[in-house]
């Protein structure tokens, strides 16, 4: 009996979940595919279905955290007040709080 679509989806977050936590800890070229693989509760064997190299799992990674995982919540809400595309205005190093008092 073939999985549910559902299945390849939450087995796909898993691998990114476990390669973004990865990654960012120790950076692409000192994780192998078989340690995402195992932090994912996988085998090797499997990965290859959802990603064709570890160079796009780095990507998907870091797209799914920034943009679609539950840890990205505060990066939609933190600017969600700024109007699309506008850059953060220079702060005036006057105001900072670390700011050296004027002599």
């Amino acid at each position: 009996m073939p999985y549910v679509p559902e299945h390849k989806a939450e087995t796909r977050t898993r691998i990114l979940d476990s390669a973004r936590r990865l990654f960012n800890r120790n950076g692409l070229t000192s994780i192998s595919i078989d340690e995402i693989m195992a932090g994912a509760g996988l085998t090797r064997g499997g990965f290859y279905s959802y990603f064709d190299s570890k160079e796009e799992l780095y990507a998907e990674a870091i797209t799914h955290f920034v943009n679609g995982s539950a840890h990205a919540a505060w990066q939609r809400t933190a600017f969600a007040d700024r109007p699309e595309g506008q850059a953060l205005a220079p702060r005036d190093p006057r105001r900072l709080s670390f700011a050296l008092p004027p002599r």
